[in-house]
């Protein structure tokens, strides 16, 4: 089996699984194959698949699409990225909850003392999300305004795991495959 199609799948199962209300998937290069992969998962009421047909501009082409989709309806987004392997609904809805209490306008989980994922932002950054360019998230959104943003510390021992080549794969289900 191709490794994304696992990463994907896990997480918009963990999602699915978490207090969030709605799962949005953006999905654009190959999205018919990963479509195909996720359809029992995404027959769900809570899940909705839309496409990017512009996912060659990078990150911030996806935030915009997936947030054209639920922005009259939800004040706060939370992005999760599939390839960040340490997301569980446990992380998911813990963050959520501190986040939610804290009262802040966006928020980020903290691993080891650097920011990650996920990150959350409420209904008065979507516009500065929607201005996005190129290939990055929300990072410069978190600069300008980190005197307002809440950080969540996760728990000991979560580690950032981010998948982003078939080696970092290849090194993440090593241990699995040891006496095979």
């Amino acid at each position: 089996m191709e490794p994304c199609l696992p990463l994907i799948r896990r997480i918009i199962s963990e999602a699915i699984y978490s207090t969030v209300q709605h799962v949005v998937v953006v999905l654009g290069y190959e999205a018919q194959r990963l479509k195909d992969s996720i359809s029992d998962l995404v027959q769900l009421t809570k899940v909705s698949v839309v496409l990017n047909r512009e996912y060659e501009k990078g990150l911030s082409s996806s935030i915009k699409v997936g947030l054209e989709h639920v922005s009259k309806e939800y004040d706060h987004v939370l992005i999760l990225l599939a390839d960040m392997v340490h997301i569980d609904r446990t992380l998911i809805d813990s963050f959520l909850q501190a986040y939610l209490e804290s009262g802040a306008p966006l928020g980020a989980v903290m691993i080891e003392g650097k920011r990650s994922h996920p990150v959350i932002f409420s209904r008065e950054f979507f516009r500065e999300l929607i201005s996005l360019k190129g290939d990055v998230g929300g990072r410069e959104l978190f600069r300008k305004h980190h005197a307002t943003a809440f950080f969540w510390h996760a728990p000991p021992g979560v580690k950032e795991l981010d998948i982003d080549t078939p080696e970092d794969y290849a090194q993440l289900i090593k241990p699995f495959h040891k006496n095979s």
